[in-house]
Formats: structure tokens, sequence, C-alpha cells
């Protein structure tokens, strides 16, 4: 497996995946070498109480935020349910390898612990699942068919589409986000195949705090990637005695 201790190798790994296939790459950072890429949902709870925790968001989230999508909108509540904090179906992916590998490496205050930094062929791997080979939107009607089980009493088809992300937010634009979508529960490395679409990197726990300083001069700071006023107060309090 491809290792990764400076923005360098990080450039590299990119640069490899990227070239040697001809295809656009996403990014996802795992904390974690032990974490797999399945979603939260697929991770903690049945199907049937995946579908409880949709519907009983969708019902109850027009109180409480100021615009909601429409009813039958099920890519717009899964995203948003997704956005906070609701265990769903979708795994967040970006465009970008360092805000990946800014997420690999934020929480290594405590003890750090190897972590990985995953690339997705999503054009390719759609392909392989038998989608279009090309970048779908989350909206897709090719792909409701693995968004109406998350709500409706259905079974998933056994499969995984890669779709573009439906930015409403400044989060969504910063973090520059896409998903997968999974019907099927096996994590995406352990799917046989996969190699041909899935390329993993190490990153190792004694190379988290130069890399951490590297993406600070960068800029790839909890500011720039949370657009919002928590994370600001939480970076201006670190960085007046830094």
């Amino acid at each position: 497996m491809f290792s990764i201790s400076s923005v360098s190798d990080l450039i590299a790994f990119s640069h490899d995946v990227q070239v040697r296939t001809g295809y656009r790459a996403w990014f996802r950072g795992h904390a974690s070498s032990n974490y797999v890429l399945s979603p939260s949902a697929h991770r903690q709870y049945t199907e049937a109480e995946e579908r409880g925790l949709n519907v009983e968001f969708r019902a109850r989230a027009a109180t409480r935020h100021p615009s909601v999508p429409n009813h039958d909108d099920l890519a717009g509540w899964l995203a948003l349910a997704q956005h906070y904090g609701l265990p769903t179906r979708l795994l967040d992916w970006t465009f970008s390898p360092l805000i990946a590998i800014y997420f690999a490496t934020e929480q290594a205050d405590a003890k750090p612990e190897d972590a990985t930094l995953w690339a997705v062929l999503p054009a390719r791997m759609n392909q392989f699942f038998g989608h279009p080979p090309f970048l779908l939107p989350l909206d897709a009607q090719s792909i409701r068919d693995l968004l109406e089980p998350a709500f409706f009493g259905r079974g998933s088809p056994e499969k995984v589409a890669a779709a573009m992300a439906i930015e409403t937010d400044s989060r969504m634009q910063m973090q520059q986000g896409a998903f997968t979508v999974h019907g099927l529960r096996t994590p995406l490395e352990q799917i046989e195949g996969s190699k041909s679409w899935l390329f993993g990197a190490l990153i190792p726990a004694s190379a988290i705090a130069s890399l951490r300083h590297e993406l600070r001069i960068l800029s790839v700071r909890e500011d720039s990637v949370f657009p919002d006023l928590s994370a600001l107060a939480r970076q201006l309090s670190r960085d007046i005695r830094a």
C-alpha cells in the first residue's frame, strides 16, 4: 500500500491514481486504518431501523429547519439528514485530497494511530455496478432504486452508485463534497473486483503531526473546511497561542 507522510506524498498518490488510470478520483480520509468504507446507517442499524430514522426525520424536520425538501425529494432528504448527522446510506467523499487528509488527521491530538486515505474512481465504479459510466446527480432517476429502500419497505439493490452532491450551503461548497449511495452492505474495499476503481494509502501515525503542520501552512484548517462561526471561534482560540 502507498504510504503518505507529507503533502508531497499526497500529491504523488493523487497524481499516480488519476494519471495512471485516466479517471478523475474522489477522496476520503479515515482517522484509523481499522475503519471500513461503509456508511453509518449500515454499520449501526438494520434496514428497518434505517427506514424508521428517515421517516421520523422527514416527519419532524419542517418545524426545525427553515427550508426542507419537497416530501418526495428523497435525495434532498437524505442529503439534509446526512448534513445534520443522521446515520444514512450515504458515504461522504471530496474532490480534494487536501480536504480528505485533513479529516484523516484532524482528531489525532490525544493518541495518533495509523490513518488511511482512500481514492475512488467514481465513473469506473458506476460502470462496475451497471450504472452509466459517468457522474450522476444524487437525484438522478437511474439511482432512485437505491434511495427508496431508505424510506419504504422494499429490498435494496445489491449495488453502489457514485453521485454528485447537490450544493445547498457553504459547507458543502468548501468541502467539495460528493457521495456514494450504498444498497450493498459490504464495505467497498471488501467487494471482489474493487481494486480496479478503489485505491488506499496508509498515513503512519508518526507522520500525522508533521502533516497537520503542512496543512496549516496551506491554510487547510477548521475555519476553512467548516465556514461557520463556531469553527472560526475554535480556530482563533487555538491560533492565539500558536
